[in-house]
């Protein structure tokens, strides 16, 4: 298919996530130090978090409540939410944490999920942080990286076997279900159900009006 620079000047991205109402992409880079988000058409960017931060990673968003999720796997792992602006920004987890790697969102149980590819582990919260959980200690030859949520499991991406592994939430056992990869990292999955008709519309209206439009938060 046709590859297309949407933006470019980033050191070293990591994360990807779109807001699937405003159609606006949100990225991490740990060699800049930053969160960023660029409208679909790469017309008009902005940095919306530049300031602690070491390695920030994976990053999911919201969009219905105007919310940002992260890792950072720096010399102080954590994992972070905030508005999509970047404002009122604040911890869920800092500790028992080594190398956070992949985070992913269950919209309709309210739950957050991440990975911690040196630790071995998937772990569970809800959206506020609270009732973190240790969902899977794996043995220390599996390391779970990028994650997604389909069909109550986690579909996570392996760097050590490099394959692809599904993890049911009612289960206890990791199942490799794509072998021989070469350096699996981030995973995305396309959910038709979250974009709308007038999309493109919509982007075009907005961005004329505000530059990049973004949704409010709702408070917690």
């Amino acid at each position: 298919g046709h590859l297309e620079v949407v933006w470019s000047g980033l050191v070293d991205p990591r994360g990807l996530a779109v807001d699937w109402i405003t159609g606006n992409v949100f990225y991490t880079d740990a060699g800049l130090q930053q969160i960023g988000v660029v409208t679909a058409d790469g017309i008009y960017s902005s940095v919306i978090a530049n300031s602690n931060l070491d390695q920030p990673g994976s990053i999911a968003v919201n969009p219905t409540a105007g919310l940002m999720y992260w890792v950072d796997s720096g010399a102080r792992p954590r994992i972070e939410v905030a508005a999509m602006n970047g404002k009122s920004r604040r911890q869920l987890a800092n500790t028992k944490l080594v190398k956070p790697a992949g985070i992913t969102i269950d919209f309709s149980g309210q739950k957050l999920y991440w990975s911690d590819t040196a630790l071995d582990k998937l772990e569970r919260s809800n959206l506020d942080g609270t009732q973190r959980t240790l969902l899977a200690h794996f043995a220390v030859n599996v390391h779970p990286v990028g994650l997604v949520l389909h069909n109550n499991s986690l579909i996570f991406t392996e760097q050590n076997l490099l394959g692809i592994y599904r993890f049911p939430l009612f289960g206890n056992t990791a199942t490799r279900i794509v072998r021989t990869l070469r350096k699996p990292g981030e995973i995305a999955l396309y959910n038709a159900s979250r974009t709308t008709g007038n999309l493109k519309h919509y982007i075009t209206r907005n961005v004329k009006l505000f530059e990049i439009y973004i949704l409010p938060y709702k408070q917690w």
